[in-house]
């Protein structure tokens, strides 16, 4: 049985000043904003910080799923922005280095979330609405399904 293609983020092994060699054993909670500048996202991520210890082992993907052909390389990036519209993100398939922070911003008018395909795999991002911004940091490398459980579809 094929399972249905959901939006994957990929986060490979850090680079040289990747915060994958930080020490840092956090995973910074996921939180929603009004859309802020790139320049204060960066500024404010040390200050996101959450007590939530990260999985001991990287997420595999879930039996039957086929990792993506056409990734989008965000990688060498602090901060990725995630244009997400009414049932759609924009950039569906994606890899970035452990630590970036990945903001995804509603661009549409409906809410939206990003849900972990594979149970615990990352924090629940909350709803966020029009004009909003939800931000999430993921520092162990592995491929991360995800999906919008409030529109129902990758």
């Amino acid at each position: 049985m094929r399972l249905p293609r959901f939006p994957v983020l990929i986060v490979a092994l850090g680079v040289i000043g990747s915060t994958a060699c930080s020490g840092d054993d956090q995973q910074a909670e996921p939180e929603v904003a009004d859309r802020p500048a790139a320049e204060e996202t960066a500024d404010t991520a040390a200050d996101d910080a959450a007590d939530d210890a990260q999985p001991a082992e990287p997420p595999g993907p879930p039996e039957g799923w086929d990792r993506p052909d056409d990734l989008v390389d965000l990688t060498g990036m602090e901060v990725v922005e995630i244009e997400v519209a009414d049932n759609v993100y924009r950039t569906r398939d994606f890899i970035v280095d452990a630590g970036t922070e990945i903001v995804f911003v509603n661009v549409g008018s409906n809410d939206h979330n990003v849900k972990p395909s594979i149970p615990d795999a990352f924090p629940i991002v909350p709803d966020f609405g029009k004009g909003e911004s939800a931000t999430l940091r993921i520092d162990t490398p592995g491929d991360y399904p995800f999906y919008c459980s409030i529109h129902g579809a990758p």
